[in-house]
């Protein structure tokens, strides 16, 4: 009868059932992040848990996916070069490619921040900080630098991201919580691949790309710009 009426106020109220289940899912992964960085972070549980609140409060809807407009600038072209990498090499990517005759900057591709570091640039929504928290994610980022009109040079940037695909691991038979932490022996034991993991390895899978963080880096750019003298 409870169960019944649970579902009954649920559907009245036009539930999201999917958001719900993930953000209890999302709750539970921060709470248990929380009481195991409490001590390397050098705080304790209480200031994290605020700090985890804080965090929650701000919501974690996803964000619209719009593509950002090519920036247009006028600088010089060592200028504008030189900012470029340094604000990718800032948000902690690292370079991978650099062509300046074909006007390509690529990176390597690089694990999404989770959502307790606050210092990372390479996550700009709360969204997407707690979809890497779920799941291990990369972003890989692309500038392109072209002539146009007048003198300018115009700004495109493309972030790539991808989700690591593994299959699910099944433990068979009795394991005792100390055979798996290796307590018993005094150390970490080895962790054996599968049959099922030989055949089916992890990939990385492409889904989507990452416009609010395209958007932020060439916002960043044109800032930058504007700070910097003209030579």
């Amino acid at each position: 009868m409870k169960n019944s009426l649970y579902w009954t106020v649920l559907l009245s109220k036009k539930v999201d059932l999917d958001t719900l289940c993930q953000s209890v899912t999302i709750s539970r992964v921060m709470m248990r992040t929380t009481w195991r960085y409490s001590k390397w972070a050098g705080l304790s549980s209480i200031t994290l848990s605020v700090l985890f609140l804080a965090v929650a409060g701000q919501g974690c809807s996803e964000p619209v996916s719009i593509p950002p407009e090519p920036l247009l600038v006028q600088a010089e072209t060592d200028q504008l070069w030189q900012l470029c990498q340094t604000e990718l090499k800032q948000r902690g990517f690292q370079l991978d490619r650099v062509d300046r005759r074909s006007g390509i900057i690529e990176t390597y591709p690089l694990t999404s921040k989770q959502w307790f570091e606050l210092w990372r640039r390479d996550i700009v929504t709360d969204y997407d900080a707690a979809e890497s928290s779920l799941h291990t994610v990369r972003r890989r980022v692309y500038l392109a630098v072209s002539a146009a009109p007048e003198n300018r040079h115009r700004l495109q940037c493309r972030v790539a991201v991808e989700r690591l695909s593994a299959p699910p691991e099944l433990t068979s038979g009795q394991v005792r919580v100390r055979d798996i932490f290796g307590q018993a022996a005094g150390r970490i034991p080895t962790p054996q691949v599968s049959e099922k993991r030989k055949k089916h390895p992890p990939q990385w899978v492409p889904i989507a790309q990452d416009h609010a963080l395209e958007n932020d880096i060439l916002q960043a750019l044109r800032q930058s710009l504007q700070r910097e003298p003209q030579g």
